[in-house]
């Protein structure tokens, strides 16, 4: 008999040591159902992108695991983030505390950009850039690690604040590396421009649009040609949704060729203006051919004036670029015009540029019209579709 009641005493503690283990400090089964959300989704990841897979590609499965109604585990996160060897892993964990912020999200993604930095800083582009600002100094208070300082210094030049610009001025103080003291300048000098040029409400929203143009631009950098890259690193920018007017402004001032590409990508007719008066060395080079392409893009009236402005006798390689950027946007008032310079002497080396333009040009608005024909008309029976022309 009391062989058996230590047997049920014996059953009734294990079973209270492990509901204790289950559920530790009275926390409710979501540490463990999110856990198994986490291995699920992460599993999938994995399986589909690989162990080192792109930030990019994992954004999906991060808006499945920090959606609205999520109830996220930290402590189970900062786990992967310390241990794990799966880089697809580490970074998954991150970027769903980015979407929550806190405290957790600013040291996980600090312990990345130290320990890991290649995985941190492939991270940093997609987490907001209050905490990419407190990662970044703290690196920079770090005095014995030539290289964190080298990089926070960097990222608060995209991200820093007044603040960000004392802590860069007083730690720049008695360095004797020339190569980490260079850098520190370098940064206290474009930092303090940038902080000069922005308007102080908008700068938390600009600096989320550099990190997302800059994270667009790392992923294209190896693409063959320069035009290619940027065209490219566009149309991801525009894909995730438009940039503001002013940011765009901003930069296409500067001289910012992506800011040209984004501003055609998202036909934004406003900043006409701006792109025409850039300073354009050599039209028939690859930064006039984005140039061209982004004029072309916007398409209105305005945009093609200043297309058609380019076009001059004997430039020949100019007006073969402007030929194509209109074979491809031109509209139904571009055929005249060329039409009437494939006749004129002055322009007989580019009359083939121009005759080949025109055709496709025709063809393409046929092949519109045609579309537009086939097109179920969204208005009602009673009423006569309106004359789309």
């Amino acid at each position: 008999m009391l062989q058996k009641c230590i047997a049920m005493f014996c059953v009734c503690v294990t079973g209270l040591v492990i509901a204790d283990e289950r559920m530790p400090d009275g926390e409710s089964a979501t540490r463990p159902a999110f856990a198994e959300s986490f291995e699920t989704v992460a599993s999938e990841a994995s399986k589909h992108w690989g162990a080192d897979a792109k930030v990019r590609n994992l954004m999906p499965y991060t808006a499945r695991l920090a959606g609205k109604d999520a109830q996220v585990d930290a402590a189970f996160l900062r786990q992967i983030v310390g241990a794990d060897k799966v880089a697809t892993r580490v970074k998954l964990a991150v970027l769903v505390l980015g979407r929550t912020g806190g405290k957790e999200a600013r040291d996980c993604l600090y312990t990345l950009l130290v320990n890991k930095p290649k995985v941190g800083g492939e991270v940093a582009f997609y987490m907001s850039p209050n905490d990419v600002r407190d990662a970044a100094e703290r690196m920079l208070a770090n005095r014995k690690e030539a290289k964190l300082r080298i990089a926070a210094a960097r990222w608060l030049v995209l991200v820093g604040d007044e603040k960000s610009l004392a802590l860069l001025k007083r730690m720049s103080a008695g360095v004797d590396d020339e190569t980490v003291l260079g850098t520190l300048n370098g940064a206290i000098s474009e930092l303090t421009r940038r902080l000069n040029d922005t308007p102080k409400d908008m700068r938390l929203q600009w600096a989320m649009q550099e990190l997302r143009c800059l994270r667009a631009r790392k992923e294209t950098i190896h693409y063959r040609s320069w035009a290619g890259g940027i065209g490219r690193a566009a149309q991801l920018v525009v894909g995730e949704g438009p940039l503001s007017v002013p940011y765009l402004r901003s930069q296409i001032k500067r001289g910012n060729m992506l800011a040209v590409a984004i501003a055609g990508g998202q036909q934004e007719t406003s900043l006409v203006d701006e792109i025409a008066n850039m300073h354009i060395s050599k039209r028939g080079g690859e930064d006039g051919s984005i140039w061209m392409g982004s004029l072309g893009s916007i398409g209105n009236a305005a945009a093609m004036g200043v297309l058609a402005k380019e076009i001059k006798p004997g430039d020949t390689d100019v007006n073969r670029s402007v030929a194509r950027v209109l074979a491809r946007y031109g509209t139904k008032a571009t055929v005249p015009l060329l039409t009437r310079l494939s006749k004129d002497a002055e322009y007989k080396a580019s009359w083939p540029a121009f005759k080949v333009a025109i055709e496709r040009i025709k063809e393409r608005l046929k092949a519109e019209r045609q579309a537009a024909t086939l097109r179920p008309s969204a208005a009602p029976a009673s009423q006569p579709a309106r004359d789309s022309r």
